[in-house]
């Protein structure tokens, strides 16, 4: 496509020359201008766009109808005919060429683009900028984040943050490391003064209502779908970045939820099956996990022995001391009683002062003699050392 008025200039110059080379110097004049009006009254005005196939059509048109001489017609027509071949040649290497840098660019764009799919954090992302900088010959590039993204964009009164991060400063071969900026200053002023003019293009990251910060490239000859592309494939890239960080971000408050739940539940459950005050089994927990071992036992055979106590003379305790001492006599028959068994075995407070014990793989007279003198044992050697006003027994 050729605008109308490289076609006046043009067609106006070969038809001086063409009229001056078959010597019609007669006419000349007289030719240029109905020529010209042909050219103001004609589809060329009427039309901002034309084919040159059209054009070249009409104008030969146009010439062939005011030649009278065979010969001077016929040389005209050859001369139109070469034109059009060599037009057609240059449009369609143009086109062609045009179509190879478009593919080109389409697949070197497609590359890069791969890049942003991977990118798990800011430093990736600058590194995928860089790269990409000289394949679209860009000088120049500062991408700058805010810690937070703004997410209230339709509020007409939303506040920018007092900082940006600039997470690349790239120009010409020197690369800034990372720092923060005034936000309402944009750029550094080494950025932006220097000695030479510095134009620069800026964009505003934006995906939906998220507002991650703002992007500035150096103005040059790429075709400005390029800019386009990189504003949005980065505020897409930060988007899934600031998902997949709320994703983790949810995720660890889940399993410090399912940790704390977990702990609640086991404190539950021990508040179900513990005794509370001697920290051993109450009737629940023996149910529960005496009946288990009992039933194990059974199915292979094993022997089990159940012994049954109570303390003696918890009640003189509890009205000569005190209910406090009496607990605290509870508690010491409890830790005694557990210590005369082995860790496997389940010991139980029944309630009150009467305790259960049931104990696996233990059947023979002699164990049986064994648990016995160690539960006196370990009573006689307290009773020693307590110091208490009472001794403690169980029957």
């Amino acid at each position: 496509m050729v605008k109308i008025l490289d076609y006046k200039s043009i067609t106006i110059n070969l038809i001086n020359s063409f009229i001056y080379d078959i010597k019609a110097k007669k006419i000349k004049g007289e030719f240029i201008e109905r020529f010209k009006d042909l050219l103001f009254n004609s589809i060329f005005i009427k039309e901002l766009d034309y084919s040159w196939n059209d054009a070249l059509y009409v104008i030969r048109s146009f010439v062939l109808s005011t030649i009278t001489n065979y010969e001077v017609l016929r040389v005209a027509d050859e001369i139109f005919y070469m034109a059009s071949v060599l037009v057609g040649n240059i449009f369609n290497k143009k086109e062609s060429i045009q179509h190879f840098n478009f593919k080109r660019m389409y697949i070197g764009t497609r590359d890069i683009m791969r890049g942003f799919t991977s990118v798990q954090n800011l430093q990736e992302l600058a590194n995928v900028i860089r790269n990409a900088m000289p394949w679209y010959g860009m000088k120049q590039c500062y991408l700058c984040v805010f810690d937070v993204p703004i997410n209230s964009l339709e509020e007409s009164d939303f506040a920018l943050p007092s900082k940006s991060k600039l997470i690349l400063g790239y120009n010409e071969g020197k690369l800034s490391g990372m720092q923060y900026i005034d936000t309402l200053e944009i750029l550094p002023d080494e950025f932006i003064y220097g000695e030479k003019r510095n134009d620069l293009i800026l964009f505003p990251l934006v995906t939906g209502d998220d507002y991650f910060g703002y992007i500035a490239f150096d103005m040059n000859a790429v075709n400005e779908f390029v800019y386009e592309t990189f504003r949005e494939q980065i505020s897409n890239t930060l988007k899934i970045q600031m998902l997949f960080n709320e994703r983790i971000k949810a995720e660890e408050q889940l399993n410090l939820a399912v940790i704390e739940l977990e702990k609640r539940n086991g404190e539950l459950k021990n508040s179900y099956v513990i005794d509370e005050l001697t920290g051993i089994f109450n009737r629940r927990g023996f149910y529960m996990h005496g009946g288990s071992l009992y039933k194990s036992a059974s199915i292979t055979g094993g022997k089990v022995i159940m012994c049954f106590g109570d303390i003696d003379g918890l009640k003189k305790i509890n009205d000569t001391y005190g209910h406090k001492e009496g607990d605290q006599a509870i508690l010491t028959t409890a830790l005694l009683i557990k210590d005369s068994f082995e860790v496997d075995d389940i010991v139980a407070r029944m309630g009150g002062d009467e305790f259960t014990v049931i104990a696996a793989n233990k059947s023979t007279k002699n164990e049986i003699n064994k648990i016995s003198e160690r539960i006196d044992s370990n009573f006689a050697r307290y009773n020693l050392i307590s110091k208490k006003p009472y001794k403690l027994a169980i029957s």
